[in-house]
């Protein structure tokens, strides 16, 4: 049997809160990071979530490279990717984004 939940708790131990999150667009996520953290977190969130949805954001570049051509394994691995170099290389610094928080 599946079961049907309507949202879930994150639990915050430093200082002993949960906030209920829900999925969709409806706005829970980013009152819940405001909540918690200020407004100013909650507009560089924002940010954050439009560079990666523009056109040509990382949403959309990082679509250009299949999983596959991305795994290791020598001069095989290089050969795979060696068609995907151009894609690759125009996700530029966007790539960082994944690696380090929102707010930088």
């Amino acid at each position: 049997d599946w079961k049907n939940y309507d949202g879930w708790l994150v639990h915050d131990f430093a200082d002993g809160k949960a906030i209920k999150l829900t999925a969709g667009d409806g706005g829970e996520f980013e009152k819940a990071i405001e909540e918690k953290a200020g407004s100013e977190s909650r507009k560089a969130f924002e940010k954050f979530r439009k560079q990666i949805l523009d056109k040509g954001g990382l949403a959309e570049v990082s679509a250009y490279i299949p999983p596959f051509a991305l795994r290791g394994g020598g001069i095989a691995a290089i050969a795979t990717i060696f068609g995907y170099l151009l894609k690759l290389m125009s996700i530029g610094t966007q790539g960082l984004l994944l690696t380090g928080p929102f707010t930088d």
